[in-house]
């Protein structure tokens, strides 16, 4: 079964992911890892997988505001925003990550 799995037919799944390129070079560094242990286990032969070419490069340059801009974006904003703002503009947080804090967590 696992030497089935082929180079190209794992590039072409890949390919077809509505994920970022660096979640599905994450998922390929994944698999070559299993892929890894089943040949130190003797499960299987070969790593199709390292073979595979993902790139992790982004398609977007990220917009970063500079100083000017995250002043006049805070004198417009209202609390709780207001801090939000503050807090991922100070500590570069995400917003998944500024939206999961909680009043205990500590830095």
């Amino acid at each position: 079964m696992l030497d089935e799995v082929k180079t190209v037919a794992v590039e072409e799944w890949l390919a077809k992911l509505p994920m970022t390129a660096g979640t599905k070079a994450k998922l390929r560094n994944i698999m070559s890892a299993i892929f890894n242990h089943a040949m130190r286990h003797e499960w299987a032969e070969k790593n199709p997988i390292s073979l595979v070419r993902q790139s992790a490069k982004r398609k977007a340059i990220p917009c970063v505001l500079d100083l000017a801009e995250v002043s006049a974006l805070l004198t417009e904003l209202k609390h709780p925003y207001r801090q939000m703002v503050f807090l991922a503009a100070a500590t570069g947080l995400r917003v998944s990550e500024l939206l999961a804090l909680k009043w205990g967590d500590k830095f």
